[in-house]
């Protein structure tokens, strides 16, 4: 009897391995026909781009959870690593760099810095179609960068969906890719931006949102860190960019996240 069970379960292995592997050859085959259609000028789509998208997401991760398996396997769990955040290094240094938020080692925004921010704010507002203000319109939260980025802001968005108090003219639309790095998406010019068009055409976003980035990026001395981080770039002891869009987007981002 016990022979038959241990015969049953190696069947049934057996049987979940063929199972897998038949998904996969039919994955890796679509995947070829949406590589050969775009290779052919051919429009992809949004449920072609979606359906790659899934796939590498889900492949990434799968890859990235064994090299991190490898990892713990020599680097134990440990209560800390001897670093300092910088929330709490105040006006030390590290490599040069002071602690804080904030110039001055301080975590709390600059008076002035925050009021402008607040202002800023305070001007982004739905949009329509046509990029007019309108009470149904919507505000868009797009993600930029490479595949990191993109596996980070899918989780994200799924944190985000169970939140009962957003605005609900909020719209979440992932614009990160995968094999883009830096440089290819400071050029306005390359495939990056036709798609990230795509995504917030497919999200319903008017064609010229009010869009707050989230930018992640990394390659070309292009250094990662969070919108929040960039703060410090529009106070005015740094820089005189306050009329700049992006610098706008930065201040009120961060003013709208310390106002509470």
């Amino acid at each position: 009897m016990k022979l038959v069970r241990v015969i049953l379960t190696v069947l049934m292995l057996a049987s979940t391995v063929s199972a897998s592997q038949a998904a996969r050859e039919a994955e890796n085959h679509r995947l070829s026909q949406i590589k050969a259609k775009r290779g052919r000028g051919e429009q992809i789509t949004s449920e072609e781009q979606q359906f790659v998208q899934r796939v590498m997401t889900r492949r990434n991760q799968a890859n990235a959870a064994t090299r991190f398996r490898d990892y713990a396997k020599t680097h134990p769990p440990r209560d800390s690593v001897g670093l300092v955040p910088l929330t709490d290094l105040g006006k030390g240094t590290h490599k040069g760099e002071s602690g804080g938020l904030y110039p001055g080692g301080e975590n709390v925004p600059p008076q002035g810095h925050l009021q402008a921010g607040l202002a800023i704010a305070s001007r982004i507002v739905p949009l329509d179609q046509g990029g007019s203000k309108a009470d149904d319109g919507k505000i868009v939260l797009l993600s930029i960068g490479v595949s990191n980025t993109t596996m980070e802001f899918r989780t994200f968005q799924q944190v985000a969906a169970q939140e009962t108090q957003l605005n609900p003219q909020l719209v979440l639309v992932d614009g990160a890719q995968g094999g883009q790095a830096a440089d290819q998406a400071a050029d306005p010019q390359t495939r990056y931006w036709s798609v990230v068009d795509q995504r917030l055409q497919t999200a319903g976003a008017p064609p010229h949102p009010y869009l707050l980035p989230i930018v992640l990026a990394d390659h070309f001395q292009v250094e990662s860190r969070s919108v929040a981080s960039y703060a410090g770039a529009c106070d005015s002891r740094n820089s005189t960019d306050h009329s700049s869009e992006l610098c706008e987007h930065r201040l009120a981002a961060h003013a709208v996240e310390n106002a509470g």
